[in-house]
């Protein structure tokens, strides 16, 4: 056991179990001062207890609006809590690459077979020119299974002169 000083009064006393005060007295104290802290979010001036503010890394706010605020701004793209490396599936079963940036990217995705041909040929695909997956398999998107056709009118000839059966066109 070693003697340690009570964040509260600043007594010394003997620490048995980590203990930070020497009673529940202090203890109870310590729980109801309160301090005056910014919101994080919108800078509002507002009361928290002291013991809240000791284990907050500063990052309170002073409301659930607030906090979902802050929230919404710090836990997306790779800190979002179900970030899977920007890589998803779309409902057709394309894989999506997270590329916000991208001139055609919708809701920050882009077709992966796309991005792939983009990069094999040097320049953006335009909307109309469509990319096949030769095996049809729509995750295979190494380039040696890619085929680049200029429109739709193209593909689809491809479709019925090597597999005798017309696509549906969306």
């Amino acid at each position: 056991m070693k003697k340690q000083q009570c964040n509260q009064c600043g007594r010394f006393f003997t620490n048995k179990h980590e203990q930070k005060f020497c009673s529940n007295k202090c203890s109870g104290k310590a729980r109801t001062k309160k301090v005056k802290i910014n919101c994080a979010e919108c800078g509002k001036v507002f009361l928290v207890g002291l013991s809240i503010f000791n284990g907050s890394h500063g990052e309170l706010t002073c409301s659930r609006k607030c906090f979902g605020k802050r929230r919404s701004k710090i836990y997306v793209g790779e800190n979002g809590t179900s970030w899977k490396g920007g890589r998803r599936f779309d409902k057709d079963g394309y894989v999506m690459i997270r590329m916000p940036e991208h001139p055609f990217a919708r809701s920050g995705y882009v077709r992966e077979h796309r991005i792939v041909m983009e990069k094999s040929i040097g320049r953006i695909l335009e909307p109309w020119e469509i990319v096949h997956h030769i095996n049809k398999d729509k995750s295979d998107n190494s380039i040696g299974n890619l085929k680049l056709f200029s429109n739709d009118a193209d593909h689809q000839k491809h479709h019925y002169e090597y597999c005798g059966k017309r696509l549906n066109s969306k």
